[in-house]
């Protein structure tokens, strides 16, 4: 499967963090938010780990336009990107993250809560990782649902601009285990 990932949170247009409930993010929720996922930190950097897939995914056309650090790049190929849940500990403590969760708890503090909530927002956006799948043009790729699980490698990747991050790399499906239903018999149960 053709893979890339981590997609930056301005590569994707306004996807939320959280369900479309109406739901306004403030500190409390967006720390419930974070101690839900999976941290994944620098000592898991090669490791095969389980994700779970959240949302089903947001498509980018090829020639879709986005920034990263600032830098005007252009989607090459149609791809899919898929949120999972885990947060990125790189990303977390970049002065860019901790830039916009202290500006979310300025806004809170001032009373501002829609600011606050887009601050959150984009925050659990940001530190959130990612994987893209690319359309191989025949509509054999695969796809996936919220609350799938994956299995990804964990590596490092450093920029042409000196930022390290964590990545999703050789990602795969996991299917579920099926289990099979046992049946019982008033013998079976008294005797257990």
């Amino acid at each position: 499967m053709d893979t890339t990932t981590q997609a930056p949170e301005t590569q994707v247009a306004q996807t939320s963090s959280v369900p479309a409930s109406g739901l306004r993010i403030d500190s409390k929720t967006a720390i419930a938010i974070i101690n839900k996922r999976i941290t994944v930190n620098p000592t898991m950097i090669g490791d095969s780990i389980v994700l779970t897939v959240q949302g089903t995914g947001q498509f980018l056309p090829q020639g879709h336009k986005y920034t990263v650090a600032g830098v005007e790049r252009t989607n090459q190929f149609d791809r899919t990107i898929y949120n999972v849940r885990a947060s990125s500990s790189l990303l977390m403590t970049s002065a860019e993250g901790k830039k916009l969760f202290k500006d979310a708890m300025l806004a809170e503090s001032a009373g501002d809560v829609e600011k606050a909530h887009e601050l959150f927002n984009s925050y659990l956006n940001y530190v959130q990782l990612s994987f893209s799948v690319i359309n191989n043009g025949r509509g054999t790729e695969r796809s996936f649902n919220s609350g799938d699980d994956i299995k990804a490698r964990i590596t490092q990747v450093v920029s042409q601009a000196g930022t390290t991050s964590l990545q999703l790399e050789d990602v795969s499906y996991v299917a579920p285990k099926v289990v099979r239903r046992q049946t019982f018999s008033v013998t079976d149960l008294i005797e257990a």
